[in-house]
């Protein structure tokens, strides 16, 4: 689409699987670095054991009980929330605040 909403058409001798115009490449899959580096051991998920997460009730009751920790309280989604419409926050804290 154009920035105003109209439709954009574009004309192209080849479209690949990523649909977009080019050659046919293909990101494959590979199981060990392509560098020398540290291997990594998991993404970047939350390793708080889970107290760190809120659903709605435990955040306004959280607020509720200290109104500052509204500055700290974020959304948090991933997959599980995300296709099961599920609203969950997690207390999120930088280095600087601990001061």
């Amino acid at each position: 689409m154009g920035d105003d909403g109209s439709s954009l058409v574009q004309e192209v001798e080849h479209i690949n699987a990523y649909l977009v115009p080019g050659m046919n490449t293909v990101v494959e899959k590979v199981v060990s670095p392509l560098a020398e580096i540290t291997a990594m051991d998991r993404g970047s998920g939350p390793v708080d054991g889970g107290h760190l997460f809120f659903d709605f009730q435990e955040k306004e009751q959280l607020i509720q009980a200290w109104p500052q920790a509204q500055a700290f309280i974020r959304n948090f989604s991933n997959s599980e929330e995300f296709i099961n419409g599920k609203q969950r926050y997690c207390l999120w804290l930088d280095v600087d605040d601990a001061a």
